[in-house]
């Protein structure tokens, strides 16, 4: 009997010192994650088949925003009308070829432009365009919002893939992980192990919790960083964008984060698009043309007009039909924008 109640107590003090390394282990190794915890998949496997598919050559088929052509007049400027359009100031200059912003003449015609090809695979759902620092929100085939985002910064790269929305939380805490408590050491900041709800969160108010272990959408108290690669990997978007998808968008939805320098479109009027982004992995001009082969639109399309987009590099998705609708022209005299194709959602 007393053997028998020895070995008894034996294995309860092992289950204990089992449970209480558990317990005691971080969260998780990344930095922003919060009680929710993720599965230890990028993607359940009963989930896996029903995935839509991402990937290098993906033929797209929503393009939002609009191109239009502007003779300057005078007083305008690259910085001026680039903020006028809602367009970005190095688009203007590298889709233009200006060298010197200050030598516009007037008369000259300007090529004004920020649309983009939208990277979906799938009709509803979420995609986090990580070279554009943009999530697009789709319902129904449709984008019904477009929201600035910040993502990971050099070394803590945001992780592209398809993924899904598994749970959220209402004023999350974060745990501090090992790693970043090392780099408030080095910083010579108060080294903390946790952050509760409050001001003080870098989590904000709401997290969104995706399959990729420790990668969620959440909100921020540092607003200034969206727009920029500041985080250790997730998305850190305005209260206000993070609240909403908080409360419209459900679990199971379908959350692609796509890191693609190269975009193809065909949109359902039948207009091919190109977006060439100004990044390292661009194709060269046999990559673009077999992946034009693949998706039979090489016959379609207006060569020379594509290799000028993939040399250049524009960073907008450029319209290389091969026959190309007629070309309007917004002066001040006629306040008209042309060429649009989708709606900009900024």
């Amino acid at each position: 009997m007393t053997n028998f109640v020895c070995h008894f107590v034996a294995i309860l003090l092992t289950c204990c010192a089992l449970s209480a390394i558990c317990f005691a282990a971080p969260p998780s190794h990344h930095p922003d994650v919060t009680e929710a915890q993720p599965t230890p998949e990028l993607v359940p496997p009963q989930e896996q088949q029903t995935l839509p598919r991402q990937g290098r050559g993906a033929l797209y088929t929503i393009v939002v925003g609009r191109e239009l052509i502007h003779e300057v007049a005078a007083g305008d400027t690259p910085a001026g009308l680039a903020k006028r359009y809602g367009v970005r100031l190095h688009t203007v200059l590298r889709r233009n070829g200006i060298r010197d912003p200050r030598r516009l003449r007037i008369g000259q015609r300007l090529v004004l432009s920020n649309r983009h090809i939208v990277p979906a695979s799938f009709a509803n759902g979420l995609v986090v365009d990580l070279p554009l620092l943009s999530l697009y929100w789709l319902h129904e085939g449709r984008v019904v919002a477009n929201f600035p985002i910040a993502a990971g910064r050099p070394a803590w790269e945001t992780p592209p893939g398809m993924y899904r929305i598994i749970g959220r939380r209402r004023n999350p805490t974060w745990y501090v992980p090992v790693s970043i408590q090392r780099e408030m050491q080095a910083a010579g900041l108060r080294v903390r192990k946790r952050v509760l709800p409050g001001p003080d969160n870098p989590l904000g108010k709401y997290w969104i919790q995706l399959s990729a272990p420790g990668i969620g959408l959440h909100g921020t108290n540092a607003p200034w960083s969206v727009g920029r690669y500041a985080t250790h990997g997730c998305i850190r978007l305005h209260e206000e964008h993070i609240e909403e998808l908080f409360t419209k968008v459900p679990d199971g939805t379908p959350v692609a984060i796509v890191d693609e320098p190269v975009r193809l479109a065909r949109t359902p009027d039948q207009r091919i698009f190109l977006e060439v982004l100004d990044r390292p992995e661009v194709w060269s001009p046999t990559q673009l043309e077999s992946a034009l082969e693949h998706a039979g639109l090489r016959a379609e399309i207006d060569w020379p007009l594509a290799l000028q987009a993939l040399t250049g590099r524009w960073g907008v998705a450029v319209d290389i039909t091969a026959t190309l609708l007629p070309e309007s022209v917004y002066s001040p005299e006629t306040d008209s924008a042309v060429h649009q194709s989708g709606e900009a959602t900024h």
